[in-house]
């Protein structure tokens, strides 16, 4: 009787969670439905943010019923095309908007010519934003994509990035840029942000970290050629099985143990890569 008791009582226990975890996906959406007009920017970005928030908070547990959050993410691919005096921003590539420009402390819709302070501006701020869309990396992000059991590196493209007859061929001071230029009214650089520990306590950023020699260390901007920003999740087998020195993986569970020098790893990561690269990269876009 006891042990028929017990069993009953754990029964009730877990459609409580469950109905505690239905409840609070459904606040989360009336929340999230409220700013889903994205009539500005800036509300296109919190909307992201906190889609990729409900997302992860409301994926049931595998112990409970193995079925996947209810939501979706709902994150708009942002556009920007530079020319050589101005540049816009859009949430499509055929309605953009100028994209205002910080020259010499003054904001400006149109300059003389396009510097490597500008491109570097504006690149370091759409990563800034990739990394803040989905949690600063603090969250699982993409939880809906069985990208553990496929052995998929799952991405996001939040940016793609254009130059339209621009007359200099590269710019190559992004990372410099980075590390001297602090964002908003902080006293955070750019570089520091971005490299921030994700929740696997390795570096959201690790471009800046990989050894020269490997194409995806490197940031100077073709101009003959347009860019992605994108968020990317690794999948456990295929970065364990990754080529880079110094790399020793040992899984205990889902949320996985690494050990390897910090600046060579990272689960989830932030990059600025050609767009025609991205599928070297990527093995599914969220969506």
């Amino acid at each position: 009787m006891s042990h028929k008791r017990y069993n009953n009582k754990g029964q009730v226990g877990k459609v409580v969670e469950i109905i505690l975890i239905i409840a609070g996906a459904i606040i989360l959406y009336l929340f999230i439905a409220q700013v889903t007009a994205k009539s500005t920017f800036d509300e296109s970005i919190n909307t992201c943010r906190f889609s990729v928030i409900a997302q992860v908070a409301t994926e049931l547990k595998p112990g409970l019923t193995g079925a996947k959050s209810p939501f979706g993410i709902n994150c708009d691919k942002r556009y920007i095309d530079f020319y050589n005096t101005k540049v816009q921003l859009g949430l499509s590539p055929t309605n953009m908007q100028p994209r205002p420009i910080n020259v010499e402390g003054q904001k400006v819709n149109k300059f003389s010519t396009l510097t490597d302070f500008t491109v570097d501006q504006v690149v370091a701020e759409e990563m800034r934003i990739c990394k803040y869309e989905f949690v600063d990396g603090k969250e699982d992000i993409f939880t809906n994509n069985d990208y553990l059991l496929n052995s998929k590196d799952v991405c996001f493209i939040c940016t793609e990035i254009r130059f339209v007859d621009v007359k200099k061929e590269s710019f190559d001071t992004l990372l410099d840029y980075t590390k001297k230029t602090t964002f908003d009214d902080t006293k955070v650089t750019y570089f520091d942000y971005l490299t921030q520990n994700t929740l696997y306590n390795t570096s959201m950023w690790i471009q800046p970290f990989f050894a020269k020699t490997e194409p995806f260390s490197n940031l100077n901007i073709d101009t003959s050629k347009s860019y992605a920003v994108f968020v990317k999740k690794y999948s456990v087998g295929k970065w364990r099985n990754a080529p880079h020195a110094g790399v020793l993986g040992l899984i205990q569970d889902i949320k996985t143990v690494w050990l390897t020098k910090p600046e060579n790893l990272a689960p989830l990561a932030v990059a600025i890569v050609p767009l025609t690269d991205i599928n070297n990269y990527c093995d599914i876009q969220a969506s």
